[in-house]
């Protein structure tokens, strides 16, 4: 990873998470794409017209799509997988109204892609994928460069300033870091994985606060933020244990 590697943004991936589009401009007023190495585009574009979630079928579970499907999101992903063949690291950024603060999430551990959420240095990581979804899911998993998702809390007032120092932060490393010192700061982050889901509410449950369970001690995630979910249940983990689930 030197300087000159080129970073994309992909902004509202989900039609109605256009919160970082503003966000992105700003980033571009204030650090010139040509001068910093990055560029930015819309997911969904026809989502966002339309102000909901997508079209047809959910892109981040469309991946890696079909050029010639019938179905809009399943040839925007085959899109959005070759677009990502022109750069060299991806960040997909996506909005929950859950109060979890700014998370990285890895939907794909590799060297790669954690070498790449060293970028991001003050951000949570959270190792999220399955046998399934390695089949068909994100777009940042098929991708063949390093790649992620931000999964940032839509509701909190000061989320759009805090994306902002995050990106800002990470043109910055990009620029100043090499490759062997963005590997050695990981292992100073903090690591969870995606363990399962709670089958009940319960309501001491807070984003990343210890909860004691029968059998062990596990990380409330995404509160509130599906219907037929609670909540998911991390664990937390040492990044070496991250290869362990592939």
């Amino acid at each position: 990873m030197t300087p000159e590697a080129k970073l994309l943004f992909i902004a509202a991936t989900h039609g109605e998470e256009g919160f970082s589009i503003p966000v992105l401009e700003r980033l571009e007023t204030e650090y010139p794409k040509n001068e910093w190495g990055y560029d930015w585009i819309v997911g969904n574009p026809e989502a966002l017209k339309q102000g909901k979630r997508f079209t047809e079928a959910d892109l981040n579970r469309s991946a890696p799509g079909d050029p010639n499907s019938p179905l809009y999101e399943e040839r925007r992903a085959a899109e959005l997988v070759e677009t990502a063949q022109e750069y060299d690291m991806i960040v997909d950024i996506h909005g929950t109204v859950s109060p979890c603060g700014l998370v990285k999430i890895i939907p794909k551990p590799s060297v790669e892609n954690l070498t790449l959420a060293a970028l991001f240095p003050d951000l949570v990581n959270v190792i999220w994928y399955s046998a399934r979804s390695l089949k068909k899911g994100a777009p940042v998993q098929f991708m063949a460069k390093p790649a992620l998702e931000i999964e940032c809390a839509m509701n909190d007032p000061e989320t759009d300033a805090k994306l902002f120092q995050v990106l800002a932060r990470a043109l910055l490393i990009k620029r100043e870091m090499n490759w062997m010192r963005l590997t050695a700061s990981l292992a100073d982050q903090q690591w969870f994985q995606v363990i399962g889901r709670a089958q009940t509410y319960d309501p001491q449950a807070k984003e990343f606060q210890a909860l004691a369970t029968d059998r062990e001690t596990v990380y409330p995630f995404l509160t509130n933020q599906y219907r037929e979910t609670p909540y998911y249940l991390l664990k937390k983990i040492k990044i070496e244990d991250a290869f362990l689930y592939q």
